[in-house]
């Protein structure tokens, strides 16, 4: 479980991002489900992602020792034309280094040749064999309903989600996916399947990343909450499909969540194997 006190903030105010790279990452990400974002604002959120990522390696070099955190950019070998995999990969500082590089060739392999670039459940499975943690960071901005009487309430915080797309559907077109037997049903009718909910929760946490963390920014005071973190088996045992309704911007995107409390606090991620 997490509680507010469990939760890391830093000031981020002196971080230096790579403005080239942020360019780069954002002309080539592709809107999934808000259609009209325009270049400006993906590279506002796409600023917003680096600075995430960028608190929690701070966090991580001071207090994670005995881990490295590898960011996928800076592995990556497709100019930032493809969208990332996922954000980065946490291992034990004293793993065999050519495994990780066998691994990591891997990865930049599968991605080379897939259109959307993507890598298989078997590799990420072989990267969890090894020790060598897919990682995801989410980042979320806080704004005026995250507050109570002029504060940020991390207890409203702790109302929200981890978050991830399911495997077999990102874009409920016909409103039509409310629960998960709905996507179950939606699953065995598209992709002529006899899933059961268990076959189908297994197929979802082989296809997810080993570690999803969150990490919301309030940009007007230059602060970057590290809330907290979560494994797949957690994620999967726990979660559920939801939809976030905004007016022309997410009412279509469907999503596996979980509460934000039911997770770990980052300091978890040191026990590790």
């Amino acid at each position: 479980m997490i509680v507010p006190d469990d939760v890391k903030i830093l000031d981020y105010g002196e971080f230096v991002l790579d403005n080239e790279e942020t360019e780069l990452i954002s002309s080539h990400t592709v809107n999934t489900w808000q259609m009209d974002r325009t270049s400006a604002v993906k590279k506002l959120d796409t600023t917003l992602g680096k600075t995430a990522e960028m608190a929690f390696i701070k966090y991580a070099e001071k207090h994670l020792v005995n881990f490295e955190y590898l960011p996928y950019d800076s592995i990556r070998n497709d100019h930032f034309t493809k969208h990332a995999p996922f954000d980065g990969l946490i291992y034990r500082k004293n793993i065999d280094k050519k495994v990780l590089n066998t691994l990591i060739n891997e990865i930049t392999s599968q991605v080379s040749i897939s259109a959307t670039g993507q890598i298989n459940d078997q590799l990420k499975h072989k990267c969890l064999s090894s020790h060598v943690y897919i990682v995801e960071i989410k980042s979320t901005r806080i704004t005026q309903r995250h507050f109570s009487d002029g504060t940020i309430d991390l207890r409203k915080i702790l109302t929200d989600d981890f978050l991830d797309y399911p495997k077999y559907l990102r874009i409920d077109t016909y409103n039509q996916i409310n629960d998960f037997n709905d996507y179950l049903d939606y699953v065995n009718k598209k992709f002529a399947l006899h899933l059961s909910k268990n076959d189908i929760l297994e197929e979802e946490k082989n296809n997810m990343k080993h570690i999803y963390i969150r990490v919301y920014v309030d940009e007007a005071n230059t602060q970057a909450y590290i809330i907290g973190c979560i494994s797949h088996n957690g994620f999967i045992k726990n979660c559920s499909i939801k939809k976030m309704y905004q007016k022309f911007k997410s009412e279509f995107a469907v999503y596996l969540a979980c509460k934000l409390n039911l997770g770990n606090p980052i300091d978890v991620l040191d026990k590790l194997p």
